[in-house]
């Protein structure tokens, strides 16, 4: 690694490492520099390393002959390949290495799935990987004081399981189902506020069809449903804000509802009273449940 430019005073370069079984972690953090790995250097090629990269402005990274613009930050899947990074403002990671014996993915797949497209999209990455491997950063001496034996095991059943999603090997599978449902979720409550969302438009936002999109839900969960559940949650929780009491109009604007009558009848319908009498403090027929797919009826109250 070569500093850009004559290195600053305060220029400094830090790697961790936390070694758990046949895993590795590994945290890096180094300022303005240009950085080159080949596989003539590569201490270790029987590896599989999995890298996150924060962002990085101007940043470039190179693997698998592919440049990738690290400017949003990016993610690698790298065997034995040469790779090279250009950071003009630092660069920050942490990476998980894994057996590559351990995990089937031949030298073809690895160039393939390291598109950046495909990797942005992919269900099990952005909801569970990525999310997982970013969460470690910071906590390596935590995590080396107080040792999970199921560390390694589980790290290598979820690498095993993302290259299986990034190789379209049972990709449609139920072990990718809960994988896909979250990341729908997780667009669906990201787009409540625009009134033309339905389940053509998550599905074509997940790269897949609807068929697929609808079997990631349990049985009889249809995803219109859903979406206008999480829609009129969102209202609730709305509505009883603390400190603050939008106009209920609003509301419903925000959450993809604009049309007030429509709102106040659909709200109604799923709680049992009107937005309106919810905030002058009239309970609500059902129970109200966060983790529900759908509002339940209070049978206490049929009497």
């Amino acid at each position: 690694m070569d500093p850009i430019g004559d290195p600053p005073h305060d220029f400094r370069a830090r790697l961790e490492s936390l070694y758990v079984g046949d895993v590795t972690v590994i945290e890096m953090s180094h300022g303005p520099a240009r950085s080159a790995w080949t596989r003539e250097l590569d201490p270790d090629p029987d590896r599989l390393r999995l890298v996150v990269y924060a962002r990085s402005p101007r940043g470039v990274g190179a693997w698998h002959g592919q440049q990738v613009p690290l400017t949003r930050g990016g993610t690698a899947l790298l065997g034995a390949t040469d790779r090279s990074w250009v950071t003009p403002a630092g660069l920050r990671g942490v990476e998980i290495d894994v057996p590559l014996t351990a995990v089937t993915i031949s030298a073809r797949d690895l160039t393939r799935v390291n598109d950046p497209g495909l990797m942005r999209r992919d269900p099990v990455l952005t909801t569970l990987v990525r999310p997982a491997l970013i969460g470690m950063a910071g906590r390596l001496r935590g995590l080396a004081a107080c040792p999970d034996e199921d560390f390694a095991g589980t790290w290598i059943s979820m690498v095993t399981m993302l290259v299986r999603s990034l190789t379209d090997r049972d990709l449609h599978s139920s072990d990718l189902d809960l994988a896909r449902r979250v990341q729908a979720l997780q667009y669906i409550d990201r787009h409540l506020d625009d009134p033309t969302l339905d389940p053509a438009a998550v599905a074509a936002a997940l790269h897949v069809s609807r068929r697929t999109l609808y079997l990631s839900f349990p049985e009889g969960v249809g995803v219109a449903r859903v979406i206008r559940t999480r829609r009129l949650q969102r209202a609730y929780a709305l509505l009883l804000e603390p400190g603050r009491r939008r106009p209920i109009a609003q509301i419903g604007e925000r959450v993809g509802l604009p049309d007030p009558t429509h709102f106040s009848r659909a709200f109604k319908a799923a709680y049992g009273i009107s937005p309106r009498s919810l905030r002058n403090g009239v309970p609500p027929t059902v129970s109200v449940s966060a983790d529900r797919t759908t509002p339940r009826r209070d049978r206490s109250r049929r009497r």
